[in-house]
Formats: structure tokens, C-alpha cells, sequence
């Protein structure tokens, strides 16, 4: 009987089992971090709108750490939501100068658009978390050489 090299194999390969994305990990807690830093920025600007001095930079090179894990792990939305914490920080920075505000007349405003950005990262943050903890599918798993 012969062997034909180009027959596909009678052998059925194992199913490998499923495994998380390399890194998954850190990009859903870095997730969670920049969720929280921007509650605290929120919270920190009601109660002083001076704090955002501080707080503005810091989700800005937050989001820019989380958009460098998502963009590594493929998760597009998470890339997104990290880019639009810097891209937030700017907007509040270029608002506040370009209208020449003061503490008085930016707090207002900035707090508002703050907790609409708030309140839009609590489902990105979401939907983030579940595609960040998705498994990859059997077909991306390398399949071990077929036996010959």
C-alpha cells in the first residue's frame, strides 16, 4: 500500500486547551487602576478643583501605560481608553487656558465634563475587562507538527 505525503493526516491532533491572552493579566489590572484613578480625580476635583494639576497628568500617563499594555495584548478598546485619558487631560488643560479660567470659573465645567467621562469609562472599563480576559481560541494555539 502506498503513502500518499500530500493526504491529509488520519491522525486526529489533540485539542490543546484554551489559555488567556500573554499579559492579560496586568492590562485587566491596569484596567482597574485607571477606573479608579479617574473615580479619585473625580472625587479629588469636587471636593478642590486645584487637585486637577495633579490628577490630570497623572490619568494622562496612566492611560498612556494602559493604552502601550492593551496595544501589546490586541485589545482595541482598551487601546482607545487608555489614548483618551491623555487625550481628556489635554482637552481639560486646552479649555481651561484657552478661556483663561481661574480655580472659580473652571470648576464648574471641568467637574461636569469630568464625571461624564466617568461615567463613559465605567462600561469601556467593562467591555475592556471581558475582551482582556478572553481566552485565545484553540485555532490560534499552534498545533504540534503532524506525525509522520
Amino acid at each position: 500500500m502506498e503513502v500518499n505525503p500530500y493526504a491529509p493526516s488520519s491522525q486526529t491532533t489533540p485539542s490543546l486547551p484554551p489559555r488567556l491572552r500573554r499579559g492579560s493579566k496586568w492590562l485587566r489590572g491596569w484596567l482597574i487602576f485607571q477606573l479608579l484613578l479617574i473615580a479619585a480625580g473625580v472625587a479629588a476635583a469636587e471636593y478642590e478643583i486645584e487637585t486637577i494639576v495633579f490628577m490630570g497628568p497623572t490619568v494622562a500617563v496612566s492611560g498612556l501605560i494602559l493604552a502601550y499594555l492593551a496595544f501589546r495584548n490586541r485589545v482595541n478598546v482598551a487601546t482607545l481608553f487608555g489614548v483618551s485619558g491623555a487625550a481628556f487631560a489635554g482637552f481639560i488643560f486646552l479649555l481651561i487656558a484657552l478661556n483663561s479660567w481661574g480655580p472659580s470659573e473652571a470648576d464648574r465645567p471641568v467637574c461636569r465634563l469630568c464625571e461624564f467621562y466617568l461615567v463613559v469609562s465605567l462600561p469601556v472599563t467593562w467591555v475592556s475587562f471581558l475582551v482582556a480576559g478572553q481566552t485565545d481560541t484553540p485555532s490560534a494555539v499552534p498545533s504540534p507538527p503532524p506525525v509522520t
